[in-house]
């Protein structure tokens, strides 16, 4: 049996407030530039690492919900320029976190079948997994 971490009971809280209907988390992601350091001595290709975090963006699907505070909270800062602390809680036994400042800088709605919102939030630092 797999100890895969479910992402049913997934909750984001954008500053302590929690964003309603929540469908998708994407947590931003790292990643380090590697430089090729290869020279004429080398028996193949060498890489140094600049150990230099470059950060992307975290994302998150949301069903719109026009009166939700934390959708509300969202909108007002990304307009404002405010940026705020995220904590994706995971429903693992741990109750994994992930938290980080971030500032909202796209809220995009869509309507097809139902309307819905992607969030693009831009974090400020590393985030830290506890």
């Amino acid at each position: 049996m797999s100890n895969a971490v479910k992402a049913q009971g997934t909750t984001l809280k954008w500053n302590s407030v929690t964003v309603g209907e929540v469908s998708k988390v994407n947590p931003p992601s790292e990643s380090v530039e590697l430089v090729d350091a290869t020279h004429l001595s080398s028996t193949g290709q060498e890489f140094i690492s600049t150990a230099f975090s470059q950060l992307k963006e975290a994302t998150l699907e949301v069903n719109l919900l026009p009166t939700d505070t934390g959708q509300l909270a969202m909108r007002a800062d990304m307009r404002a320029g405010t940026p705020r602390t995220v904590v994706i809680t995971l429903p693992d036994a741990r109750v994994t976190t992930c938290t980080f400042t971030a500032y909202c800088k796209g809220f995009e709605v869509k309507g097809d079948k139902k309307y819905s919102a992607t969030i693009t939030l831009q974090p400020t630092g590393l985030p830290t997994w506890s």
